[in-house]
Protein backbone atom coordinates (compact mmCIF):
# COMPACT_ATOMS: atom_id res chain seq x y z
CA UNK A 1 0.00 0.00 0.00
CA UNK A 2 1.30 3.48 -0.81
CA UNK A 3 0.05 6.98 -0.10
CA UNK A 4 0.68 10.28 -1.85
CA UNK A 5 2.68 11.25 1.28
CA UNK A 6 4.87 8.13 0.83
CA UNK A 7 3.46 6.17 3.73
CA UNK A 8 4.01 2.55 2.72
CA UNK A 9 3.02 -0.94 3.91
CA UNK A 10 4.41 -3.98 2.10
CA UNK A 11 4.07 -7.71 1.65
CA UNK A 12 6.91 -8.80 -0.65
CA UNK A 13 7.45 -12.19 -2.24
CA UNK A 14 11.00 -12.53 -3.48
CA UNK A 15 11.42 -14.93 -6.38
CA UNK A 16 15.00 -15.68 -5.37
CA UNK A 17 13.90 -17.22 -2.07
CA UNK A 18 11.57 -20.15 -1.46
CA UNK A 19 11.69 -20.18 2.34
CA UNK A 20 10.27 -16.81 3.47
CA UNK A 21 8.36 -13.69 2.46
CA UNK A 22 9.03 -10.11 3.55
CA UNK A 23 6.99 -7.40 5.24
CA UNK A 24 7.83 -3.81 6.14
CA UNK A 25 6.47 -0.30 6.45
CA UNK A 26 7.68 3.28 6.10
CA UNK A 27 6.25 6.50 7.47
CA UNK A 28 6.41 9.50 5.11
CA UNK A 29 8.99 7.81 2.85
CA UNK A 30 11.49 7.45 5.70
CA UNK A 31 13.41 4.52 4.20
CA UNK A 32 16.12 4.88 6.85
CA UNK A 33 13.77 2.83 9.01
CA UNK A 34 15.17 -0.70 8.75
CA UNK A 35 12.07 -2.54 9.80
CA UNK A 36 11.69 -5.53 7.50
CA UNK A 37 10.85 -8.94 8.89
CA UNK A 38 10.93 -12.26 7.09
CA UNK A 39 8.33 -14.80 8.25
CA UNK A 40 9.00 -18.36 7.12
CA UNK A 41 6.84 -19.68 4.29
CA UNK A 42 7.92 -22.70 2.32
CA UNK A 43 6.89 -22.61 -1.33
CA UNK A 44 5.71 -19.01 -1.44
CA UNK A 45 5.37 -19.22 -5.23
CA UNK A 46 4.24 -22.85 -5.48
CA UNK A 47 0.81 -22.55 -3.89
CA UNK A 48 -1.92 -20.03 -3.08
CA UNK A 49 -1.58 -18.09 0.17
CA UNK A 50 -3.67 -15.46 1.94
CA UNK A 51 -1.71 -12.27 2.66
CA UNK A 52 -3.69 -9.90 4.88
CA UNK A 53 -3.05 -6.49 6.42
CA UNK A 54 -5.02 -5.12 9.36
CA UNK A 55 -4.20 -1.41 9.67
CA UNK A 56 -5.71 0.92 12.27
CA UNK A 57 -4.46 3.98 14.11
CA UNK A 58 -3.56 1.68 17.03
CA UNK A 59 -1.67 -1.09 15.26
CA UNK A 60 -0.60 -2.70 12.02
CA UNK A 61 -0.75 -6.47 11.62
CA UNK A 62 0.55 -8.74 8.88
CA UNK A 63 -1.47 -11.95 8.68
CA UNK A 64 -0.29 -14.94 6.67
CA UNK A 65 -2.76 -17.74 5.93
CA UNK A 66 -4.89 -16.63 8.91
CA UNK A 67 -1.98 -16.41 11.39
CA UNK A 68 -0.73 -13.06 12.72
CA UNK A 69 3.00 -13.05 11.98
CA UNK A 70 3.75 -9.47 13.07
CA UNK A 71 2.15 -6.64 15.04
CA UNK A 72 3.49 -3.07 15.14
CA UNK A 73 1.97 -0.48 17.50
CA UNK A 74 0.79 2.86 16.12
CA UNK A 75 3.19 5.81 16.30
CA UNK A 76 3.54 9.41 15.15
CA UNK A 77 3.84 10.84 11.63
CA UNK A 78 6.98 9.68 9.87
CA UNK A 79 7.15 6.68 12.18
CA UNK A 80 3.91 4.94 11.21
CA UNK A 81 1.70 5.02 8.08
CA UNK A 82 -1.18 7.44 8.68
CA UNK A 83 -2.44 8.74 5.35
CA UNK A 84 -4.97 7.30 2.86
CA UNK A 85 -3.26 4.76 0.63
CA UNK A 86 -3.94 2.86 -2.54
CA UNK A 87 -3.31 -0.82 -3.09
CA UNK A 88 -0.62 -1.55 -5.63
CA UNK A 89 0.43 -4.92 -7.07
CA UNK A 90 3.54 -5.22 -9.15
CA UNK A 91 6.31 -7.40 -10.40
CA UNK A 92 9.77 -5.96 -9.97
CA UNK A 93 13.08 -7.54 -10.90
CA UNK A 94 14.99 -6.62 -7.74
CA UNK A 95 17.87 -8.70 -9.08
CA UNK A 96 18.24 -6.68 -12.28
CA UNK A 97 22.00 -6.37 -12.95
CA UNK A 98 21.69 -2.56 -13.26
CA UNK A 99 20.56 -2.20 -9.62
CA UNK A 100 22.88 -1.70 -6.60
CA UNK A 101 24.52 -4.89 -5.32
CA UNK A 102 22.73 -4.60 -1.96
CA UNK A 103 19.36 -4.66 -3.71
CA UNK A 104 20.43 -7.63 -5.86
CA UNK A 105 21.57 -9.51 -2.73
CA UNK A 106 18.29 -8.69 -0.93
CA UNK A 107 16.30 -9.98 -3.92
CA UNK A 108 18.15 -13.31 -3.89
CA UNK A 109 20.65 -12.73 -6.68
CA UNK A 110 20.75 -11.51 -10.25
CA UNK A 111 17.65 -11.91 -12.39
CA UNK A 112 18.13 -14.37 -15.23
CA UNK A 113 15.74 -13.01 -17.86
CA UNK A 114 16.32 -16.09 -20.02
CA UNK A 115 14.42 -18.09 -17.37
CA UNK A 116 11.32 -15.84 -17.70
Amino acid sequence: MLSDDEDEIDWEIMGGNESFVSNNWYGKGNTSQHNGEYPALQGAMDDFHNYTLSWTQDQLQWILDGNVVRTVPGAGPGEYPQTPSYLKFGIWAGGDPTLPQGTIDWAGGKTDYKQG
